[in-house]
Parts: C-alpha cells; structure tokens; sequence
C-alpha cells in the first residue's frame, strides 16, 4: 500500500505510512540519550515545501546505514519514518512541533533533483516585529535572524570557568523597519564576532544573519541565543545572497542619509546590559561605604595603591574558582608555587578533589572626590591589565619579593566599581569589600554619574532610562568579576580606616571611541 504524501504541519503523533518532501538544512553528529547513552547519533533538520522545520533523529545503530547517503542542502523523500515526542529539542517558531521524526529499520531515503523542488532554498527569517507579538512570546523555538548590528558589548563569561564555551557576548541587531532585538552569541561565535567587530572600521555598516538560533525569555521579551548544535553566524558575507539583498535595500532606505556611517553600530553596551548592571544598586561616593550598611553598591574611583600587607594570589578551584584548602593543615610555607599547587586539596562548594590553578586576588586602595576606600579585585576583573598569568607572575617573583612589580599597572586606573558590603563586614566591622563587577565604559560611567547626583539630592528612586549617546564611543573594558568571597583565602583583620580627608584627585576619563571583512562561522558537521 502506497503512503501519503503529506506536509510538515499535517504530522500529528499518531500519523503512520506517510512520505515527506524535504530538503537537508542542517546535519549534526550527537551524543545520544536514552537507549543511545554513550553512542553517537545523526540529528537532522529539515525543511518542507511549504517552509516548514522538523528535526530527525536517526539513531547509532541505523547511522553507518544513512550517514554516507545524507548530505546537507540535499532533497530527498522519507519514507516509513515515525512520529516521536520532541520535548527539548528543534522547535520551528514558525510551525511550533512538539513531535520529531525518528528514522527506523524499514525507513528509506529516495534523492531528487533540486530542480524539482518547489520550496525555499536557504532561510526563514522571523520578522523582529513577532518577537514582541504575545501571540509568539514563547522562548525554546528556532529562528533565523538577519539584521545590522546597533550595539553591542564586550565579552563575559557565564559562572566561574575560564573556557571558550563559558564565553558570551550581547548584542542588538535592527531590521529593515528599525526594530531592535537583542541577541547573544555563544563560545567560539561570541569571539569570532568581537574580533570582527573590534577590526570594522568606524563607519562600517555590519550584517549579521543567525542560522538556527533560539529564542530565549529576558524579563517578559524574547532574545536570540546561538544554539551549541546547530547555529550558524554568518557576519558581511555579501556572497550570501540573503545579506547581499539585505545590504541593498538598507541601503536603499537610508539613500538619503549623509553618509554610511549613520549606520554603523554603536560601541556601547545594550540597553539590556545596562539595566541588569543597574539594577538593585546604589550609587554613592566612597564616604558613604560603611560595613554597618550591607548592600550592593556602585561607586567611580581611581586605584591608587596595592595594600602590600594582603594577599595577591590564591589557590582556586577551576571548576568554580573558590578557595582550595589543603587537606593535611600543616603546610610547609617554604614550598615553591608548583609543590603547593601539587599539594592534596579539597573544595568546600564542588564537594570533591579539585583540580587546581593559581588566580589573581589583588586588594587595592582607591579614591574619589570624597573619599578612600579598600576592595578586593579577582581575576576577571584584572586580568586585561596584565601580559602574563598569576602563576607566571608567581614563578619569575623573586624570593626576597612579597609582590609582583606588574601589579603597578592597576595603580591610577579610573573604573566604575559594583561592590557588595556584606553581612561578613558588617559582623566583624571588615572594611574591604569585595568587587562583583568593574568596568571603564563611557556610557555605564554616563548612568552613573546621572543617578548619583539623584542620590546626592537625596531621592534613591531613580527611574532608570537609558538614552543611547549619537556619537560613537569606544568601549575599552567591562567584565564580569568572580563571585569568590573576600573571606575566601583571607584573613579577617582591621584594615586601615577610611578617611574623608584624603586629598582630592581628578577622575580619569575615558577616551571616545580598522578594514572590512567577511567569513562565516559555524558548528561542525559529517564529512
């Protein structure tokens, strides 16, 4: 008996003996799950006549069979495949499945010519208009995104880890219709995209298009993610003809512009950063630093010294960069960096034997117009300032030295600190507090200064309300700090008291803010 001949949106779970038109978009070697746990397997996704996604499992058993046989942008009819749950994995926004195709002994793939293929080639673009629409705010769906980029930030990284994967970076893109959507990029793609982005000359209008995103929830709005799997990036590659078009007609729009270069992106931070940054602080001067006021506060000073009498390294765990303590109490303080990191150590958060590494932990006295104060710097938050690691900083200190001359390099740099006075300074009167967060941006420095002169004026009900400066501005540092405690590899001693009277020392402002170029990134895939 003859199966139907049927569409991607006419497949319902209990759907038997059908064939299916498709094209090849996208094929992915997996870990598999379940009866496939430890074995590798074939994920595809797929794509019908009519534009419509599903994903296809094959299994490793069924994947020497049809890997040879599949290849991506290829047509081919399926045939016996069956309908199974699709719980987690690829959801088309545009057709919102929650069943997949999984391939079987009896299934068969039968190739055609592209020359009869009546459906898209390449694409399916979400309209940036339908990430705002209620009727599609649902996060965990597939989309591609085409779009110029309008801001974008530098690159953080997600928990304690210090690896490529852990790395991300924010950005916006803006349609044709000047709508903006938000978007992040993940691990090699999060840094593909900023050196780019960092080599772009100043009034280089920049395309991006993500293949095979996913749509993610950020307080009420949808945002774009790359996805581990499947995504592809693909920035000014004019011989792709969806961006080359997608040039033309901007292009088009703003032909009465003065110039390319009001197109450019701007240097600056998203406003989604900007108002996670913001939020739940204070804004104040160092004089209002106190350890009998726990909270979370922001402040703008200069470094001007390294306390020599504190610790400027530590032994962390690398899975989560807390303190790792020595098992046996009694450790030989003679003993050079590489027998001390050999030493037997356990981590009170992973609960395990951890492998170790050695991190900056620098404390540092800093000033403003009204006031001193001591924090505690970590390694994400410094680590740019210097050319060398901790332990190779360590390894060439010499024997009669507490403290590597490099730390000098922190002395006289103005940030915007986002600090915390916590419950273990207001307990044991500890006035150094511990540094969650520190950058040197134009535009964060901009928020700042507008919601401390709130807070001097005595209103803490500041609305925040970002306004994106016209002129370009050059972004020259912002990173994400350790979660690490103080008390983490310290002490607990009385450190000298703040002062109002120290004398008043200007800030150090930030500067205002090279060719084109063009390649595509994307995830592995079969030979």
């Amino acid at each position: 008996m003859g199966s139907n001949m049927l569409f991607v949106r006419d497949i319902t779970p209990r759907k038997v003996n059908f064939s299916l038109r498709v094209k090849v978009m996208k094929i992915q070697i997996m870990n598999g799950k379940g009866y496939d746990s430890g074995k590798k397997t074939l994920e595809l996704i797929v794509v019908d006549e009519q534009g419509d996604r599903i994903g296809v499992n094959i299994r490793h058993v069924l994947k020497p069979k049809f890997e040879s046989a599949l290849r991506e942008h290829h047509h081919y009819i399926l045939r016996n495949v069956v309908v199974v749950d699709n719980p987690v994995r690829f959801r088309s926004i545009h057709w919102n499945h929650e069943t997949k195709l999984m391939f079987t002994h009896k299934s068969t793939i039968i190739p055609f010519e592209s020359s009869q293929w009546t459906g898209p080639e390449g694409f399916n673009f979400l309209q940036f208009s339908d990430l705002k629409s209620p009727v599609l705010l649902k996060a965990g769906v597939t989309a591609d995104v085409i779009g110029r980029v309008n801001s974008y930030g530098n690159i953080k990284q997600r928990g304690q880890t210090d690896d490529i994967p852990s790395k991300f970076i924010n950005f916006e893109l803006k349609d044709l219709s000047d709508v903006v959507v938000s978007c992040t990029l993940w691990g090699q793609f999060c840094i593909d995209f900023y050196n780019y982005m960092k080599k772009a000359g100043e009034d280089q209008c920049v395309i991006v298009l993500i293949q095979f995103g996913t749509t993610k929830d950020y307080i009420g709005e949808l945002t774009v993610s790359s996805d581990w799997n499947f995504t592809s990036v693909l920035i000014d590659s004019d011989d792709v003809p969806a961006i080359s078009d997608f040039r033309a007609r901007l292009l088009e729009l703003h032909a009465n512009d003065n110039s390319v270069g009001s197109l450019a992106p701007m240097l600056t931070p998203p406003t989604n950063d900007l108002t996670k940054w913001f939020k739940d602080v204070k804004c104040v001067g160092l004089d209002d630093l106190r350890p009998d006021n726990p909270g979370i506060f922001v402040v703008h000073a200069t470094i001007i010294a390294i306390l020599p009498d504190e610790p400027w390294s530590y032994i962390a765990c690398k899975k989560c960069n807390k303190k790792a303590n020595t098992v046996d109490k009694n450790v030989d303080l003679t003993l050079n960096i590489d027998e001390l990191l050999a030493l037997e150590r356990y981590c009170k958060k992973c609960g395990e034997k951890p492998k170790v590494q050695l991190r900056f932990k620098v404390s540092v006295r800093v000033e403003d117009d009204y006031g001193t104060a001591s924090l505690t710097l970590f390694e994400t938050q410094i680590q740019n300032y210097f050319d060398k690691s901790a332990y190779e900083l360590q390894k060439s200190l010499p024997e009669d030295q507490d403290q590597p001359d490099e730390l000098d390099e922190l002395l006289g740099k103005s940030l915007l600190f986002k600090l915390e006075v916590s419950d273990f300074n207001r307990d044991r009167t500890y006035a150094n507090y511990t540094v969650k967060d520190a950058t040197t941006d134009s535009q964060f420095i901009q928020v700042f200064n507008e919601k401390y002169q709130t807070h001097k004026a005595g209103d803490d009900s500041y609305s925040f309300d970002v306004v994106k400066e016209s002129s370009t501005s050059k972004v020259t540092s912002s990173t994400k700090g350790d979660s690490t405690s103080t008390t983490d590899g310290s002490q607990a001693v009385d450190l000298t008291a703040d002062s109002d009277n120290s004398p008043l020392k200007k800030r150090i402002k930030t500067e205002p803010g090279t060719s084109p170029m063009s390649f595509s990134s994307s995830t592995n895939k079969p030979n």
